[in-house]
């Protein structure tokens, strides 16, 4: 799971909290990365859910 890492999130002066993120790295043609992109785990679990929901029958 190398694309997986906790990042650290401060919620307040004296709390930190860990969220785990996903990390996309785009590569271009010459294998060199050309852009990163981090989104929270919860943004897929959210967009899978509304799908889901949005399935009448899933039987």
């Amino acid at each position: 799971m190398n694309n997986i890492k906790n990042t650290q999130i401060r919620k307040s002066n004296d709390e930190l909290t860990s969220l785990p993120v996903v990390e996309i790295i785009h590569y271009d043609t010459n294998e060199i990365e050309s852009q990163k992109e981090t989104f929270p785990v919860s943004h897929f679990l959210d967009s899978e859910c509304k799908k889901l929901k949005s399935i009448k029958n899933l039987n």
